[in-house]
């Protein structure tokens, strides 16, 4: 029989491990509730100490608030020519303020895809955006016969690349862009004989491709390489 002492010690601990208990599920509800951040970038910012994504000191370059967010934010870029090409995170959106004719990803002399999206896991259903931007400047990244899966090699996705086997998902979401002035190029016919979606390429995924302007895109090549899709190319196989 327990005595009245052992009653008290155990429900003390009892009362221990609710409160704990309740103490997490707290933290948990708090954490899954906090909203999305916004991350601001301008390439024109006021003047400010060293930037932080804040609206009032925000980043100079779309990359640097693509890598300072986290899943559920949104990247907001202010009007601008950006000398640059990125690299999208799954789940953060990029997004324009005033849209594509004030908003511009210049990938000239970069000498690759201007937007690349790649997803390597398969059970992944975060959705990423891409919305309001003139996308241009971009000569492809290359994929080699292996990456391929077939005999040569490729330069592919001059404005835009996509590779995301995460396709149980409708992603990348692409609307309201301006795609134009995207020319594929290779210094290597050799191992890279194949030029493939000069606007956009989808090697694996499920894009929503919406709203868009896409002209006076590129897979041609004067020296007679095999060129296909001077708009958009999707591909069949990983």
């Amino acid at each position: 029989m327990a005595t009245r002492k052992q009653v008290l010690r155990d429900g003390s601990r009892s009362s221990y491990r609710l409160q704990a208990a309740l103490f997490v599920l707290a933290v948990m509800i708090t954490a899954s509730s906090l909203p999305a951040a916004t991350v601001y970038v301008d390439d024109d910012p006021p003047a400010c100490g060293p930037p932080d994504g804040s609206q009032g000191c925000p980043y100079l370059t779309i990359q640097e608030g693509i890598d300072a967010a986290v899943v559920g934010d949104q990247v907001l870029v202010l009007p601008g020519v950006y000398l640059e090409w990125i690299f999208m995170k799954n789940g953060v959106d990029v997004v324009s303020r005033d849209g594509a004719l004030v908003t511009t990803i210049d990938a000239t002399g970069q000498n690759f895809a201007a937007v690349r999206f790649s997803e390597n896991n398969s059970s992944s259903t975060l959705v990423t955006h891409l919305d309001g931007f003139t996308i241009t400047g971009g000569t492809g990244r290359p994929r080699t016969a292996a990456q391929r899966g077939q005999s040569g090699g490729a330069y592919a996705g001059g404005g835009i690349f996509i590779f995301n086997t995460n396709s149980a998902v409708v992603t990348p979401i692409i609307e309201n862009n301006i795609i134009t002035g995207n020319v594929l190029f290779t210094a290597d016919a050799f191992n890279y004989p194949l030029l493939l979606g000069g606007g956009i390429y989808v090697a694996v995924g499920q894009p929503l491709i919406i709203s868009n302007t896409i002209t006076g895109n590129s897979a041609a090549d004067p020296s007679g390489l095999y060129g296909y899709g001077g708009a958009i190319y999707g591909a069949n196989y990983s």
